[in-house]
């Protein structure tokens, strides 16, 4: 799609809690595949302090750099990215596309550990939450590239969330953004659903059955200057509305005030692509497996209608989006890097805390106490070793 070509512009509303975002998010979705070789998708929970939201969503974040904060440079009217290529099916080729992971979450929170790259390969009590980080890097100049990935890159030093310096072919730091979406897996937590084989039953609806070509689109959106205000003016996130409360009922939310619920619910795509109800036993074979009773849209397109809003006259069931601006002078929701932070001090000042917030298991938190009774340094040793992972 022609970056010229600004479809959110045309867009009359957002379904992201901050109405200044027009912009696009896009990820894959999941099935099950049963053992008689149909499919079922896998529905999405609400992100993590949104738990009620309907339909599940995106919950999305725009850190700065933590190195350097300064001289973050908003994205233009037309810039998109992808980061992750849903043809890979192996360590060696993804490796090229970082901080793309999977948790199996042990609690609705879990964060920090038991990560793969692949889909989980045991149940996992509270669901799956998928991350997908993209570059902070920009070459300055293209708007979009031919991969969609080739005009960013990501930092010439430490890890893809570590705000390094970024290279000489890509000076322009931009907005770090991540997408994070909790899938509802535990219905499928069941001996008797899973495959006799022991292997994992997820696919995505691209027909990747292993993970590896996980991936995400990003298309900017954000009217006017409201996001070079998030992260160059002295109020920050609150200059686009973080103080406000996202569920504040009113009818047409002004510039800079939150977007109500109800609001977002009645803004949905006019697609008039026909379902596809494509059966097949080998999903790699297949763009979209049997949805079979809920059949579904193709999802390896961008829509290419508007976002309007209506007034249903039934209640619609539309993806929500949150949106989190993590900027250096004010924050809605508790970034990673702060979180993981606070988790390091804890760890020092009272090891089995630590432990316990970071959403372990009952045996890393009952063996952390015992450490520390033992003798202190041993119990931080253990708890700070927990949470770097």
């Amino acid at each position: 799609m022609d970056p010229a070509d600004d479809r959110a512009e045309l867009s009359t509303c957002t379904t992201c809690t901050f109405p200044d975002d027009f912009s696009n998010y896009w990820t894959a979705v999941m099935y099950f595949r049963a053992r008689n070789g149909t499919y079922k998708r896998v529905k999405q929970l609400g992100g993590l302090f949104n738990e009620k939201a309907r339909a599940g969503g995106i919950t999305i974040y725009y850190f700065s750099h933590p190195k350097d904060p300064t001289n973050i440079v908003a994205f233009k009217r037309g810039f998109r990215m992808r980061n992750g290529d849903p043809s890979v099916r192996n360590a060696t080729s993804a490796s090229r596309y970082k901080g793309i992971d999977y948790t199996c979450l042990v609690r609705d929170d879990t964060r920090y550990t038991n990560r793969s790259a692949t889909f989980p390969d045991h149940m996992c009590p509270e669901g799956v939450l998928t991350t997908i980080y993209f570059p902070p890097c920009w070459d300055g100049i293209n708007l979009d590239s031919p991969d969609h990935c080739s005009h960013v890159a990501w930092p010439t030093e430490g890890d893809h969330d570590d705000g390094g310096p970024c290279p000489a072919t890509h000076p322009v730091k931009i907005p770090q953004i991540v997408l994070e979406i909790r899938w509802d897996t535990r219905e499928f937590n069941s001996a008797d659903l899973w495959p006799e084989d022991g292997s994992q039953p997820f696919v995505w609806s691209f027909g990747d059955r292993t993970g590896y070509g996980n991936h995400g689109d990003y298309v900017f959106g954000w009217r006017g200057d409201s996001l070079d205000k998030a992260f160059s003016d002295s109020e920050g996130c609150a200059g686009v509305g973080n103080t406000l409360s996202a569920t504040t009922e009113i009818p047409t939310p002004a510039p800079g005030q939150a977007n109500p619920t109800l609001t977002a619910h009645q803004c949905i795509a006019h697609n008039t692509a026909a379902p596809t109800t494509t059966s097949n036993a080998n999903p790699d074979t297949t763009t979209t497996p049997n949805t079979t009773p809920d059949p579904i849209t193709p999802t390896e397109t961008v829509p290419t209608s508007p976002l309007v809003k209506v007034t249903p006259t039934v209640d619609p069931v539309p993806i929500t989006t949150t949106t989190t601006a993590d900027c250096h002078t004010t924050t809605t929701t508790m970034g990673h890097r702060t979180r993981k932070g606070i988790l390091y001090t804890t760890a020092f000042l009272f090891p089995p805390l630590a432990v316990y917030f970071r959403r372990g298991t009952h045996k890393d938190f009952g063996l952390n106490i015992l450490l520390t009774i033992l003798g202190w340094l041993p119990g931080v040793l253990h708890a700070m070793y927990l949470v770097s992972k």
